[in-house]
């Protein structure tokens, strides 16, 4: 009843948006008319069409606001998306006001672009970004921008677009404004005698080095999700008040100050570990009034250590953002987090409360919590859900019922582009320096394939500042019969980022065939204390006492086959950090680089960075097409590979953004081959600045300065460039 009720008043809400505009950060003019609107509540996609070969379906598993957003899907290119096409609602010459939120759930953070296509009278297409935003995984983020339309134009195309090739798209909330001459006018005062509680427009984005959301609490499944009063406060879900959706906690009947919502965090929360913390809160006092949050922990003497998260006074009737960032100690226990008023008196709420991390799982680097015992055995059969396995690479995964070892469901893997992409879990909680037994079945069928292919089972851990990839099992799997492939691995003292993951057979790099990129399902993987394994295989083991001397020939024929196979495995495996276009090392690989120097920042001294970018890009790809634009990146990548050479390393951080890390300096042999390279021209202009840092004192480096410094002085460059060529006017 109160989903009718708010989308039948949407109108009367969106006449109140002058008040919400203080909020959001959008101001309106006095002209300003709703030309589209879209929350998908009612399943309709009016107004709304396919950009590219893709699926528009309204979904009912995640949302922003209400029950339903739109899904895209089945993307097959970075440009495919949902568009507004209807020329009766892009009118040439007129000014629009896009805003939407977006969402995916891919593991890292991706770009999701607004793209305004437009055709003039000669057939001439022209493609202008007008908003981006790095959108953090499993995160509603805003995006919004004011575009005009050209007069000389005969059709226009607005459109939503990643980065990212095949990943699902989610909408919600999707508003298209006219703007009225394109004049944007203050919002007039707003009426005293109307009460508002507007919504926040959520547009607030996780810190770089913290993408990770480890806790998300909305209220909006109609639960406290676990928050309890610190100590006589009421709390009770309040549905008149909310940051977004249509739910908030609300804190009343508190006594002292230090009254409020708190929620223990034990199973998220590690030592020696810096997370950050936001969230919401709102009050209707007469007064601001201070409201902070606060992270209490038990030291192992027993002490309680009270740390201030965030404190602001918090004006009243306005929702209002609380963040900061705590350390944990390096030995505590009893993590709690709660929301306190220094007016005792004060009832208030709190809605959208997250907590960021560096890493996906909670991942401690304190010996005193590595005592905690891993289980006897973990099966994962994917009869409810995915458990927490996840794609590896960018490819599609899907529980399906269609086939299944054992029960109703399996996990089918399709739309792979590379061998070594699969079905991947992070598996942190696994006891290291004990052996344990990895398993689970694999299946695949159709006429297209060969009648049986080898996959393997691996794992992947950090250690020492090194990545690891280790195979666990190697079995040739039979088509149309599921196959067991098992084996045992002991993870080493120290290991990180440690996950479990199978993928076909291992080929030499760019020659992979239609077997090698095959769709397959997986089901009742298993992880189980070698010892106990043993046990339960009896016979088995006397078998293998029996025959010790064919097994023992059997091993050696196998290790003679992994050490002739050594350097061609190593190298295809190395194909996993590379970026497909530049051949330079890509961005997952740069985000481990960077969060190993700064556990490790002793390995910064000395250091050498450049930070480099290709100048004139869109110049480049509005005047002599994408292929162009792309052949410059290579082009950069290249030269840069060149100048730093084998003993150094060469990132592609972005589209056309590069980092290079070495310990010997390569300012000058830089300089030296972009200027060769500027030199040539291949049919548009070429450029590329650049910036250095080194650090030079004893003292032990932060590496974000030094990234910061050569961006810095990169961005110098790129100024005197571009006043030099004022001509080509854009990047």
């Amino acid at each position: 009843m109160k989903n009718r009720i708010i989308r039948g008043f949407s109108s009367f809400i969106l006449s109140l948006a002058v008040v919400v505009s203080s909020l959001s950060g959008v101001c309106y003019g006095e002209e300003n008319d709703i030309v589209l609107q879209a929350d998908f509540e009612n399943a309709s996609l009016e107004g709304l069409t396919t950009m590219g070969n893709v699926s528009l379906v309204v979904d009912n598993t995640k949302s922003y606001s209400g029950n339903h957003c739109l899904k895209v899907t089945k993307r097959t290119a970075n440009w495919n998306g949902v568009a507004i096409s209807n020329n009766n609602i892009l009118q040439p010459g007129k000014s629009y006001k896009i805003t939407a939120f977006v969402f995916h759930d891919q593991l890292s953070a991706e770009d999701i672009k607004c793209t305004l296509k437009t055709t003039d009278n000669n057939a001439t297409d022209s493609y202008d970004n007008i908003a981006v935003v790095s959108v953090p995984s499993s995160t509603w983020t805003e995006i919004s921008s004011e575009f005009t339309i050209p007069s000389d134009i005969s059709s226009s195309t607005l459109y939503f677009e990643a980065t990212h090739t095949s990943m699902d798209i989610y909408i919600d909330m999707l508003t298209l404004e006219m703007v009225e001459n394109g004049v944007v006018d203050a919002p007039p005062a707003s009426n005293p005698n109307i009460k508002t509680d507007p919504k926040v427009q959520m547009s607030y984005t996780a810190p770089t080095s913290m993408p990770h959301c480890i806790l998300h609490s909305d209220f909006e499944a109609g639960t406290a999700d676990n928050w309890t009063p610190v100590d006589v406060a009421t709390l009770t879900l309040d549905y008149d008040h909310h940051a977004s959706g249509e739910a908030s906690l609300k804190a009343s009947s508190r006594k002292a100050n230090w009254d409020g919502p708190s929620k223990l965090l034990d199973d998220l929360i590690v030592a020696s570990k810096t997370y950050h913390i936001a969230g919401y809160v709102y009050h209707e006092s007469s007064t601001a009034e201070t409201i902070t949050m606060t992270m209490r922990w038990k030291n192992s003497n027993g002490t309680t250590t009270y740390n201030s998260v965030a404190t602001a006074s918090i004006a009243p009737g306005k929702w209002t953002l609380l963040e900061g960032d705590i350390s944990t100690a390096d030995d505590f226990n009893s993590p709690c987090l709660y929301v306190e008023a220094s007016n005792a008196q004060l009832d208030f709420y709190i809605d959208n409360m997250h907590i960021y991390s560096d890493t996906p799982v909670a991942v401690s680097n304190n010996e005193s919590l590595e005592h905690i015992p891993q289980e006897d055995e973990y099966k994962y059969s994917f009869e409810s859900d995915l458990e927490e396995w996840n794609s590896r690479s960018d490819i599609r995964i899907v529980r399906t019922d269609e086939y299944a070892h054992s029960g109703n469901y399996s996990v089918y893997i399709t739309d792979r582009d590379v061998y070594w992409s699969g079905l991947s879990r992070g598996i942190n909680f696994i006891d290291q320096d004990i052996s344990n037994t990895y398993s689970l079945y694999v299946f695949y069928t159709g006429n297209e394939y060969e009648n049986s292919h080898l996959f393997q089972l691996n794992l992947q851990y950090d250690l020492d500042g090194s990545t690891y990839y280790e195979n666990v099992a190697t079995t040739e799997v039979e088509k149309n019969k599921w196959t067991k492939v098992s084996g045992d691995f002991v993870i080493p003292k120290g290991a990180r980022n440690t996950y479990m993951y199978i993928q076909t057979g291992e080929v030499e790099e760019d020659t992979e065939d239609i077997n090698d990129l095959m769709s397959f399902y997986v089901d009742d993987a298993n992880i189980v204390k070698t010892s106990i394994a043993k046990k339960r295989h009896t016979i088995f083991v006397c078998i293998i006492v029996v025959s010790s001397l064919c097994i023992l020939t059997a091993l050696t024929i196998l290790v003679r086959k992994i050490v002739m196979n050594a350097v061609k495995t190593n190298r295809a495996l190395m194909s996993a950090a590379l970026d497909a276009m530049t051949q330079t090392l890509n961005r997952n690989t740069y985000e481990q680089k960077i969060n190993i120097l700064k556990d490790e920042p002793e390995m910064c001294k000395g250091m050498y960075i450049a930070v480099c970018d290709v100048n004139f890009l869109k110049f480049v790809n509005d005047n002599y097409g994408h292929e162009m634009g792309d052949e410059a990146i290579t082009r950069c990548g290249a030269l840069l590979l060149k100048a730093v050479g084998k003993k150094g390393l060469v990132y592609r951080t972005g589209g056309d953004e590069f980092v290079c890390m070495s310990q010997n300096s390569f300012e000058e042999q830089i300089k030296k081959e972009i200027e060769i390279e500027t030199s040539k021209y291949n049919g548009y202009p070429f450029s590329v600045a650049v910036g250095f840092s080194h650090n030079e004192s004893d003292e032990t480096p932060d590496i974000n300065d030094l990234i910061t410094k050569a961006d810095k002085a990169m961005y110098e460059n790129k100024q005197l460039i571009k006043s030099q060529n004022a001509e080509f006017a854009v990047r």
